[in-house]
């Protein structure tokens, strides 16, 4: 389970940091990686994918939400020719 990578919706995928790695991100046409672990560095993952850091402490009580809209506007503000691949 540690090393699965699962696709939550079409074309977003959810893991843990010691599954991303450069195979498992082109296996699947990963374009865009946000790297919300803050024990874990934004390392490069190939060509033509960028690594978005956002530090989040993993714990219940964690403030996700003041990163939502920098991540969306990040995310969604590709126009779609740059949007083509997956996330």
């Amino acid at each position: 389970m540690l090393y699965e990578v699962s696709e939550v919706a079409p074309r977003l995928f959810l893991t843990s940091g010691v599954a991303v790695t450069e195979s498992a991100v082109r296996e699947r046409g990963v374009t865009l990686v946000v790297n919300a672990a803050k024990e874990l560095p934004a390392c490069p993952l190939g060509e033509g994918v960028r690594v978005v850091k956002v530090s989040v402490e993993d714990s219940p009580g964690a403030n996700l939400y003041r990163h939502f809209e920098v991540r969306y506007e990040f995310i969604f503000g590709y126009t779609p020719a740059q949007f083509s691949a997956r996330i």
